[in-house]
């Protein structure tokens, strides 16, 4: 099976195209700004910038399938950190333009451009996160809760207009809850154990916890979910 991830070098990205090179997979695993390093695993590494225009993008997908074939999953994982420098140091509207353009605008252009290029009965998987549904306060809560909206709603859309126009690909959602990533690492140790303490099952969720869901999606039968939200967060927010 050929799956490709954008944002593979990031905190969710990475631990999830290890996962599913180790079962065997054909990985494209693309990077923001240089090629992912994934050695000894056999991982087809490229550039993909999601924030170019729908001709570059459509290129470099085209370019990949070219030389592994067509795709049977794609996962749109890029997204802007807003929560470590330099964006955090960033203005409200900045870091909501930064949002708007990688997480929304960057999902919408791979999932228009993809079509001709994934195979029949082929998965979209879209990154979203669970507090869209309940909220989170703050300047960052807000815009995240926000930008992930936007994208639950689109896929849900679009996984329906597939439907409608006979076209054999699924569209799926993922929303983590708090994954423990590189601004989880930053924070204090009384923040880290407030937010747990926060949650129902009173942990943080690993990367690898997100990995794992991802692998069981892909592994699930054509019919069984379109549409649809895998929440992973223990039960923190549900929907």
């Amino acid at each position: 099976m050929v799956i490709a991830v954008t944002g593979a070098g990031g905190g969710i990205g990475r631990p999830l195209v290890m996962r599913l090179a180790e079962e065997g997979h054909q990985i494209v695993a693309f990077g923001h700004r240089s090629p992912p390093e994934f050695s000894p695993l056999t991982v087809v590494s490229e550039i993909l910038d999601v924030t170019s225009n729908d001709e570059v993008v459509a290129e470099i997908i085209a370019r990949v399938v070219d030389r592994v074939g067509l795709i049977d999953v794609w996962v749109n994982n890029a997204g802007a950190d807003i929560l470590t420098p330099p964006l955090s140091q960033a203005c409200y509207w900045e870091k909501w333009q930064a949002l708007v353009d990688t997480d929304v605008t960057g999902t919408l252009r791979c999932c228009r451009a993809l079509p001709p290029f994934m195979a029949p009965n082929g998965q979209i998987i879209n990154m979203a996160w669970d507090h869209f549904l309940s909220g989170w306060g703050g300047d960052e809560g807000e815009l995240y809760a926000a930008a992930k909206a936007a994208i639950v709603g689109y896929s849900r859309s679009l996984a329906r207009s597939f439907r409608a126009e006979a076209i054999p690909l699924r569209v799926n959602i993922v929303a983590p809850g708090w994954v423990r990533t590189k601004w989880a690492e930053s924070i204090d140790s009384e923040s880290t154990a407030r937010i747990a303490s926060e949650t129902f099952s009173g942990q943080w969720i690993s990367p690898l916890d997100v990995a794992a869901m991802v692998h069981a999606m892909v592994g699930m039968p054509p019919h069984v979910a379109n549409g649809h939200i895998f929440w992973v967060n223990g039960g923190d927010v549900m929907g």
